[in-house]
């Protein structure tokens, strides 16, 4: 698959976002799914979504520090810009451990759903 032309971070983020949004409307109620496989690699690819996250939060906290100590940010609200930045930080790294309770509760689903098979009602065959 094709990324579309996009350069800056702000511009892949939002393609991400983007990504997400069109895989909950093509689900939105159970439906979109033909077989159980595309539900265990859609849970495969959020945990590698959720591995992705946590890198770039990671990258955006290391931006910070560095655009802080070389004196290249300031707050428009004119707010303490020290206590700015770890208060961001500190929600940065809560953020990061809330993505790894959720990777390993996806990884508790993906135990199940990589063993999971659709079958024809009745019928018990597999498609």
């Amino acid at each position: 698959m094709s990324i579309p032309n996009a350069k800056r971070p702000d511009e892949f983020a939002d393609l991400a976002a983007e990504a997400i949004r069109s895989l909950n409307h093509l689900t939105i109620g159970g439906t979109g799914y033909r077989e159980a496989h595309e539900v265990d690699a859609v849970i495969a690819h959020l945990m590698a979504t959720v591995h992705g996250m946590e890198q770039s939060i990671a990258h955006v906290m290391r931006w910070l520090h560095a655009a802080y100590d070389g004196g290249r940010l300031a707050h428009d609200a004119d707010l303490d810009l020290k206590a700015s930045i770890t208060q961001v930080s500190d929600a940065l790294m809560r953020s990061g451990a809330r993505l790894d309770r959720l990777d390993d509760g996806l990884n508790d689903v993906r135990r199940v759903t990589a063993h999971l098979k659709t079958i024809t009602p009745g019928k018990g065959t597999e498609h």
